[in-house]
């Protein structure tokens, strides 16, 4: 199960309707901060767990928020995770591409949505999910199926500011309660269970000597003999219900222990910020990793991850996740990191970039990290493309692959005769650059050669430095010629083996 299509309005300062196609492998949200990017967490969130969103998801001043996602399958999967009650949701599921989707929506407004079954109108508010019906391609609001549609897909979601304790908690609800949860599922099968019950039976059950019961006889008679005097005969017996699995693990808690420390153990809760936030994300890639087998229904979401972790870390957080991904997990990254990029499969995933201009949230697919121009996507490239921010680094690279572009591989042009093949690319010379010699000569050259002799000839002082404008306008130079001369080279070389006429 992945999502593969999000609308939403009017979550945490996107005043208008933002939509986009989502990977069903790993997705990147990137920006500055407060551009919006956890906004994104944050919508199919409200879209599954209304009870838990606080008002400050919504936008200001604006009345009618919504959220909208389309939810694809593969062929039997949803009957898998439902069951039998797959029968409920038969009807408003559509089948094409060889997937099996359906459309899901919740709403901030109270509105009236009228039944294809009954004809009549049904008032709906927050906590009703919506499904489109695709015979009638109007929202539904059938009886009981809110339920059965939160079933269908989980969240996981790890937040920038989250507390440890959200996630190391035992409970049902919480991360590492859903993992023990689900290892754990046939411990009430086992004899140390039956034994566990045999005892409590015998400890609470039993009026024997020793027991609960005989400490509470004289309590239970005393409470009796008040409330006869008052309302007439009357007998109370204290019962004691055998605890759930689940109830006794909640009960549960993290210790961490490191030989380099004096003391062995530490609840987790103690330990620093960093270790806390490495235990989620290990926690988060467990849980991942125990659920790839058979059918599931859990998005895995992380709020800039880097947070708190060094850039080895964040290699190899990022390539776990990666991995994650290519064993069928649907995985939202929203971070300001280059090192969580890292291991993006081009032809799979997908980058977007999150923009705030004068006060609108904006997102866009960025597709030139898409492309087949640079031999494979560097640290350098990710940061020019997705970030924003070009580097000298980027421009040598760029440099070197013109060279093999224009003449082949392990090619050596000189400064010559890359002028001369920029310049066949309609890279205009805009520059003058001028030689440290004796005679203080001058000639013309493109931004980037201007740039690259700068750089590479510090013992030069005859020139004035570069500006940013500059080394951005170098880089789109460099990146057209290449795309120019490798069409070029394809073009020469299919006329070359193309049979003669």
């Amino acid at each position: 199960m992945h999502i593969s299509h999000l609308s939403f309005k009017g979550i945490r300062g996107y005043s208008t309707e933002t939509s986009f196609d989502l990977s069903p492998t790993t997705n990147y949200f990137v920006g500055e901060n407060n551009s919006g990017k956890s906004s994104i967490l944050d919508a199919i969130h409200y879209l599954r767990n209304d009870a838990k969103t606080s008002e400050d998801t919504f936008t200001i001043g604006l009345d009618e928020s919504y959220v909208e996602a389309t939810l694809s399958f593969a062929p039997n999967e949803a009957k898998e995770i439902l069951g039998e009650e797959y029968k409920k949701l038969e009807k408003f599921f559509s089948h094409s591409d060889g997937r099996d989707t359906i459309h899901i929506r919740r709403q901030s407004y109270d509105d009236t949505v009228i039944s294809s079954q009954t004809g009549k109108p049904s008032k709906i508010t927050t906590k009703n999910i919506l499904i489109l019906n695709p015979q009638t391609d109007k929202f539904e609001n059938p009886t009981g199926i809110p339920a059965l549609a939160q079933r269908l897909f989980d969240t996981c979601f790890i937040y920038a500011d989250e507390q440890v304790a959200n996630h190391a908690d035992m409970a049902k609800t919480k991360t590492l309660g859903k993992l023990i949860s689900e290892q754990l599922i046939s411990i009430e099968e086992g004899a140390p269970w039956q034994q566990y019950m045999a005892s409590h039976a015998a400890l609470f059950e039993s009026t024997g000597a020793g027991t609960v019961q005989e400490q509470l006889q004289t309590t239970a008679k005393r409470v009796s003999a008040l409330m006869s005097e008052q309302y007439g005969d009357t007998s109370i017996t204290f019962a004691f219900t055998p605890p759930e699995t689940q109830a006794l693990l909640k009960s549960g808690h993290v210790f961490i222990s490191e030989p380099q420390e004096a003391i062995a153990e530490m609840p987790l809760e103690n330990k620093g910020t960093g270790m806390q936030r490495a235990f989620m994300l290990a926690l988060l890639q467990v849980v991942a990793e125990t659920s790839k087998e058979g059918p599931s229904g859990m998005v895995y979401g992380l709020d800039e991850p880097e947070t708190w972790l060094h850039p080895r870390a964040q290699l190899q957080l990022s390539k776990a996740l990666s991995q994650l991904s290519a064993n069928g997990r649907q995985i939202l990254i929203c971070s300001h990191s280059p090192y969580m990029l890292k291991s993006i499969d081009i032809k799979k995933d997908r980058v977007f970039i999150v923009e705030r201009t004068e006060g609108t949230h904006k997102i866009t697919l960025e597709e030139q990290l898409r492309t087949d121009f640079l031999p494979h996507i560097s640290l350098n490239a990710i940061n020019y493309f997705a970030f924003n921010l070009p580097t000298t680094e980027f421009l040598d690279e760029l440099y070197g692959e013109f060279q093999e572009s224009v003449r082949g591989k392990n090619s050596l042009l000189s400064e010559k005769q890359i002028i001369e093949e920029l310049n066949q690319c309609g890279i205009k010379k805009s520059k003058q650059w001028q030689r440290n010699t004796g005679n203080l000569t001058s000639y013309p050259v493109q931004i980037c050669v201007y740039i690259r002799n700068y750089i590479h000839h510090p013992e030069n002082t005859c020139n004035n430095e570069y500006t940013e404008t500059e080394l951005r306008d170098a880089i789109k130079d460099l990146i057209s010629a290449i795309k120019y001369a490798k069409k070029k080279l394809q073009s020469q070389s299919a006329s070359t083996t193309s049979p003669s006429a």
